[in-house]
């Protein structure tokens, strides 16, 4: 059998989308973009073979599911206080000519439940050339799901437990709600072999499925010139002490950062002394820390000081 290179170029990409989880679905179209209908379907899988827009999916337009799918709680400031979302994300960085959507999602409660189905994202290779010597604009693309949730509105609907589903496979999760926080874990009565859904496995993160309700006026301080964990922290809290930052702990007695890096260090800014400082929202300088030392010499030791500079930040996506 004689490939043509067009023809390898479409093998490739599909198999790439078999590699990275995410499988295209079948459909009967032409490469032109035109289409027969389909006879046999009923009014359901009609529907499925058009977008949300009523453009008819071809062979370089078409719907795509992930298999698995990657769990975390995130931040964003631009949401209220008692809100925060659900992510779930792709497990694949996908980079290359084709551009790839996100995938939808549908929500609601029932009883204790609150049920959340993944929508198919778009896999789209009509404006691309058609041929692997032409030039494209190379992208990079996780596509993910982002469903804003509320505390009040879990609260109202005396949410228990997550039902996530993607197409004919359902994965639980409980809901543990508090005042301070909320934590989604997987429910251990859940004896599903073919899961779906897995918690996010992040970089910086302990656990993806954590979300502190934070107070007003919360900073993540620390300072970048200490290497040493103890003698950071205690640089830290000094500095702290003497600025009017009270520790998170002290509001949220079971805090703990969800961070890996313990050098960075949660307080409340009571007072608002550091609220006008710019750049808080990716970390800026909000003052030093002089420390006492000792320069030894052959002469003797001499006391001396050295200057420490503290960072703060607002909480983020991660935190």
């Amino acid at each position: 059998m004689i490939l043509n290179r067009a023809n390898i170029l479409k093998t490739l990409i599909f198999a790439a989308f078999l590699m990275s989880g995410i499988v295209a679905s079948p459909l009967n179209a032409s490469a032109d973009g035109s289409h027969g209908g389909c006879e046999s379907c009923d009014a359901s899988e009609e529907s499925d073979m058009y977008d949300k827009n009523g453009v008819f999916y071809t062979e370089k337009y078409q719907p795509g599911t992930p298999m698995y799918n990657l769990i975390s709680l995130i931040r964003k400031p631009e949401l209220a206080d008692d809100q925060f979302v659900l992510r779930l994300a792709a497990p694949i960085m996908y980079s290359g000519c084709l551009d790839m959507s996100d995938y939808g999602s549908e929500a609601s409660f029932t009883e204790f439940y609150m049920d959340i189905t993944i929508k198919p994202l778009t896999i789209d290779s009509r404006t691309q050339p058609q041929y692997a010597h032409f030039q494209c604009d190379l992208r990079n693309k996780m596509p993910v799901a982002e469903i804003v949730m509320t505390r009040q509105a879990l609260l109202d609907n005396g949410t228990k437990v997550l039902r996530l589903h993607n197409e004919e496979r359902t994965n639980y999760f409980t809901v543990d709600l508090t005042e301070e926080r909320v934590l989604i874990m997987p429910d251990n009565k859940d004896v599903s072999i073919d899961r779906a859904f897995y918690s996010h496995a992040l970089p910086t993160r302990e656990a993806s499925t954590i979300y502190w309700f934070y107070p007003m006026g919360t900073l993540v301080v620390w300072t970048p010139q200490i290497v040493e964990l103890d003698k950071a922290q205690e640089y830290v809290e000094t500095f702290a002490k003497n600025n009017g930052l009270v520790p998170l702990t002290n509001y949220y007695e079971g805090f703990k950062s969800p961070l890996y890096d313990k050098k960075f260090m949660y307080f409340v800014d009571t007072a608002g002394k550091f609220e006008n400082v710019e750049g808080l929202e990716n970390g800026a300088q909000i003052g030093n820390i002089t420390v006492e030392t000792v320069e030894y010499g052959l002469h003797g030791d001499e006391p001396g000081t050295e200057d420490f500079m503290i960072f703060a930040r607002k909480p983020g996506t991660y935190d």
